[in-house]
This record gives structure tokens, sequence and C-alpha cells, in this order.
């Protein structure tokens, strides 16, 4: 029976070391394609490009800022506007020769680019950095857009950083709150509305609609985007 128990326990230790020499064998892989896809094509990747690439992850402004400090630019959607004015058409200049990386898109906000500042403080640190304000339409309070670009891996990096202090990481959690409970709606808000008059199952909005006089507070829920709201609490 020993036998039997030490066997299967060594058998069990092999398949998880071989899983775990697979995983890393194919992250040195990926490793290295990354290296080489940075080294052949210089003017696809290039930090002076500003393609989409540069906010889809830590590792990526690694490799960006490894041997160039350079700027950094963080915008809106007004990166990607098909003017002119662009600032990715503007930098870098004979005043400016070195690498420009530029990060954002659509409904991207300051919160969201103070999060992954503070998530990669590191890696710019040394680094000329620019934040391209648009206020026009920021006044609405649709959270939709800013929820849509939010990054778990970036907001634990940033609440992670021991270099910024506990007033920053609580006033940007209470702002991530904030946003959050601007869309919430209790669940039985959320039947009247799906099974409104005219649907076959109308009666469930019905019912729902008298329960929420009964029970008001039940099931209040945040059920767009719940892990922002849960790594901010």
């Amino acid at each position: 029976m020993k036998k039997k128990v030490l066997w299967g326990t060594v058998r069990i230790a092999l398949v998880l070391l071989l899983a775990w020499g697979l995983c890393k064998v194919f992250s040195n892989y990926l490793d290295g394609q990354i290296t080489e896809l940075y080294r052949l094509n210089q003017t696809q990747v290039n930090a002076a490009n500003g393609t989409e690439q540069k906010d889809k992850g830590a590792v990526l402004f690694a490799e960006t800022f490894r041997n160039d400090t350079g700027m950094l630019v963080m915008g809106s959607s007004e990166l990607g506007s098909p003017v002119p004015e662009n600032p990715k058409n503007l930098l870098p200049n004979q005043y400016y020769t070195k690498n420009v990386s530029y990060t954002g898109h659509a409904y991207v906000q300051n919160a969201l680019q103070a999060m992954l500042l503070g998530a990669n403080s590191d890696t710019v640190d040394g680094s000329d950095v620019v934040i391209v304000e648009s206020i026009q339409w920021f006044m609405g309070g649709d959270a939709t857009g800013f929820l849509s670009n939010f990054s778990e891996l970036s907001f634990y990096r940033f609440l992670q950083n021991g270099a910024l202090s506990e007033e920053s990481k609580e006033y940007l959690c209470n702002r991530f709150i904030e946003k959050q409970e601007s869309g919430a709606h209790n669940v039985f808000d959320e039947l009247t509305r799906r099974f409104s008059e005219g649907s076959k199952l109308h009666f469930i909005g019905q019912v729902a609609e008298k329960a929420k006089k009964v029970l008001p507070d039940f099931f209040q829920l945040h059920v767009d985007y719940p892990q922002t709201y849960t790594l901010a609490s």
C-alpha cells in the first residue's frame, strides 16, 4: 500500500515538474519572439510610431523604454484623429529627437492615465511625460467608456507600488468606486427593463416592479464591471 502511495506521489510530482518545464520553455520562447520582433521590425514597433500595442501591458512598456527613456505622450481619442495637428505628426522633430511613445485611445481619461503611470513608474522613470488634456466630452456621467478601458493588472500594479502614497491610492480607489456606483442599479430595475410591456414575459417585469416597493435595497448590483468595484473597495 505504501509503495502504491509513494509511486502515485512520484508520478504526480513528475507530471507537475514536466508541466512547469514546458511552461518555462514556452515563456522563454515568447520572450525570444518579442525580442526578435523588436530587432527585425523597428519601423513598425519603434516607440516613435505610437502603435496601438503601447497601452496593452507592462511588458511592452518595459521593452519600449529599455534602452531609451525618450518621451511618453498620454492622450485619448485625439491620438487617432486624422489631422495634421495630431501629436503623432509633430513628434519627434528637430527640437526633440528622442523616441516618442504614445498611449491612449477613445474613452481613456485621466484616472486611467494615473493608474497606468503608477503601475509603470519604475519603467518610465527618467522619461519626459506629456498628458494631453481633452475635456470637451468628459462632463457627462456615463461611465461605460471609462470602465471598458479599466485594466485589472495595471490597477493591481498601481496598488502594489510602494513609491506611491496611501493618499494617492485611496483617492484613485474612491474615484473608481464613484464611477462604478454612478451606473449601479437594482436587480428589480433590470428585470423591469428587460421584461417591459409588450414582452411575452411581461408578468416578470410586473412582479419585479412590485417587489422593489417591498424590498427597495434588495440585490443592489454593480453588474456592468464588478471587478472594478471589488478591487477598488
